[in-house]
């Protein structure tokens, strides 16, 4: 694990999940939605800020760690990391998400979480191991 590119990791891959709000916006603007106003421009940032921070605290408190156990066991697949990503946003959405809310605002969430776990996840392997595995191959 090199410390160097974790904390790059740490500190730069919370913001890809932007990528998935722009997404949002994009789609909204594309059907006719009514985001592209002040009001909605207002609902993007808090939304956006919002996500950057849930971004953040997954990241410190899971994927930090997660990372660590992960270097210990030589294990630096890509797929790896998104699947552990997507498990754990899956874990935190299944518990925290209200049982009496209507079930197609519940599924957007869900695909809204995994998707932007997914993304996560491959930037965070994108920036910290990434560069560790190319200096293992020319190693050998």
């Amino acid at each position: 694990m090199d410390l160097k590119s974790t904390t790059k990791a740490a500190l730069i891959a919370p913001f890809s999940s932007l990528l998935v709000v722009i997404g949002l916006f994009a789609e909204n603007i594309l059907t006719g939605g009514n985001l592209a106003s002040v009001d909605g421009l207002f609902v993007i940032i808090m939304f956006s800020l919002g996500f950057v921070a849930t971004s953040y605290v997954f990241v410190i408190c899971c994927g930090v760690p997660l990372h660590f156990v992960l270097c210990k066991l030589k294990l630096n697949y890509h797929w790896l990391y998104v699947f552990i990503g997507v498990c754990v946003a899956m874990a935190y959405i299944y518990f925290t998400q209200p049982s009496e809310m209507p079930a197609q605002l519940a599924l957007s969430g869900i695909w809204v979480y995994g998707v932007t776990a997914a993304v996560v996840s491959f930037v965070f392997w994108l920036l910290a191991v990434k560069p560790h595995n190319k200096a293992l191959k020319q190693g050998l």
